[in-house]
């Protein structure tokens, strides 16, 4: 029962076990999915941010087109092919011709642009106001802007004043290539960055003919925020945070994104760098928030191990109620087995016990006589039978009633049982007031014991008025014994017994009679 309760135990703790494995499992597997997922999804974007940011900048090479095939470009075509591309680039804040002027040409630069705005001049920054620009060996005046409305103070400025931009204007000259300048922060754009496309009057041939040979620079202003918008704001729909860094040279600045909340931040981050993004090493961080896993991931781990276990329990339960059920109809079966058991022993014990005595009734007594008498002759040692009668006994029925003598034959056989107590000595009501006793391995002794017993009914005083021997009630018993021979059989030898209990009522009852097996007679005890 106890090994069963173990069994049953053991078994709801590995299916629980097993359940909560195969969700981890199933958790992890999922993990990796997703994983995987934000992989992708970090690598699309960062195929589509270097794409729109190569788009963009693509836009100074078409412009720069307008210059190739002209010598000298009027603000008229200026302002026409440019606000064809702001009207398309809405994170392009400003286009603008900046062209290299040297001091001998100032005035001449100055004056063709008065005809347009009366008091046009090349103007710099000096204590934060804006002032005519010093004299210098050479400028790079703001000299078309499209548009101009909302960027007028820029019209006329000086850029070789400031040196940051300076040294972009000298690089792009250098190398004859589109580049971007550090962002920096307007006043009515926020963080921009410049992008510079150095024009010459015609294609230089060597490194040292660039200068000679520059023209002027193209610029646009482009607004962070504006030109990665559309892929941040999916990023965040997404649950994807994206920061953007300069990480050019030794300076690290951010360009995108602000700072993210340590609870925001999930369990993945992936980096990409592009290297040469018009001479700048931009840096994208994507990090998934902490809602990119929890919202696409799906109930299967927890249905799994929660479901799972939930299942072997009820499993267990219906085991355990089985178990119990088993128990309580083996418990049933048991007790019915018992009670039969009772019930056959007790049929058995009324088949083969005498319903008024207590003592083997005629077939037991049978039965016994003939093991015993089997017994007796493989082990060639003697059997005792007695054969008692009460002396009479109808006498006694007709005077003092049937009742009274049922009492009688009561009272003889609890006497004669109590000294018949051997494991192996059996005594039988016969039949009326007939007993007989089966003494196993009983010999020469056998007269006297069952004198003995004849005495004992007697000393009972019994009164027994119409008898006429004593005047009590009285038995005579015959006795034989022998050491049974091949040839002779149980019925044989009770007939011997019968014949000496007939020889002790012959002779006057109330004594024994035996059977002499030396002499082969009758003798009385």
């Amino acid at each position: 029962m106890k090994s069963e309760r173990w069994g049953i135990t053991s078994l709801v703790l590995v299916g629980v076990l097993s359940m909560t494995w195969l969700a981890f499992r199933l958790y992890q597997a999922e993990q990796f999915t997703l994983e995987r997922e934000f992989d992708h999804y970090a690598s699309n974007q960062a195929r589509q941010i270097k794409w729109r940011i190569d788009s963009s900048l693509s836009v100074l090479n078409y412009l720069s087109t307008l210059y190739q095939g002209s010598s000298s470009v009027t603000a008229e075509e200026f302002e026409l092919v440019a606000d064809g591309i702001l009207a398309r680039q809405r994170e392009l804040k400003a286009l603008e011709w900046v062209p290299r002027v040297e001091e001998g040409e100032r005035e001449r630069y100055e004056r063709a642009m008065r005809d347009r705005f009366a008091d046009y001049s090349f103007t710099e920054m000096d204590g934060g106001k804006r002032v005519v620009a010093k004299r210098r060996a050479e400028y790079f005046p703001v000299y078309y802007l499209r548009p101009f409305s909302g960027n007028e103070a820029r019209l006329g400025m000086d850029l070789s004043q400031d040196t940051e931009l300076l040294e972009v204007l000298r690089r792009a000259m250098e190398g004859g290539e589109l580049l971007l300048s550090p962002m920096s922060l307007d006043a009515s754009f926020g963080k921009v960055v410049v992008a510079v496309m150095p024009i010459y009057h015609s294609q230089p041939l060597t490194d040292a003919s660039r200068k000679k040979l520059l023209k002027g620079y193209l610029l646009g202003v482009f607004q962070l925020e504006g030109l990665l918008h559309d892929l941040v704001l999916d990023g965040h729909r997404a649950n994807i945070e994206f920061q953007i860094w300069d990480t050019t040279g030794d300076h690290r600045r951010q360009l995108l994104g602000g700072p993210v909340h340590p609870r925001d931040i999930g369990d993945r981050t992936k980096e990409f760098v592009f290297d040469n993004l018009a001479g700048r090493r931009w840096q994208l961080v994507t990090m998934a928030n902490g809602n990119f896993f929890a919202a696409k991931r799906s109930l299967a781990p927890y249905v799994v191990g929660l479901g799972g276990s939930v299942a072997v329990l009820a499993v267990g339960g219906l085991l355990w109620q089985m178990r119990r059920r088993n128990h309580e109809v083996e418990a049933m079966v048991r007790a019915r087995t018992e009670e039969l058991n009772r019930v056959n022993q007790q049929l058995t014990r009324q088949s083969l016990t005498d319903g008024l005595t207590q003592v083997a009734n005629r077939r037991q007594f049978d039965t016994w006589l003939s093991q015993e008498w089997e017994s007796a002759r493989r082990t060639g040692k003697p059997i005792t039978l007695f054969v008692i009668d009460v002396d009479l006994f109808k006498n006694y029925n007709d005077r003092y009633g049937h009742l009274a003598g049922d009492r009688v034959l009561k009272k003889i056989a609890r006497v004669l049982s109590s000294q018949l107590n051997r494991p192996r000595d059996l005594l039988a009501r016969y039949g009326g007031e007939e007993f007989a006793a089966v003494l196993p391995e009983t010999g020469r002794k056998a007269v006297k014991f069952a004198d003995s017993l004849r005495a004992m009914v007697e000393a009972l005083g019994i009164p027994h008025e119409g008898s006429d021997i004593c005047g009590y009630v009285t038995i005579s018993v015959g006795v034989a014994t022998v050491v049974p021979e091949v040839d002779q059989t149980p019925e044989q030898f009770f007939e011997l017994a019968d014949q000496a209990l007939y020889k002790a009522k012959s002779q006057g009852r109330n004594q024994v009679a035996y059977h002499n097996q030396e002499r082969g007679d009758l003798s009385l005890g």
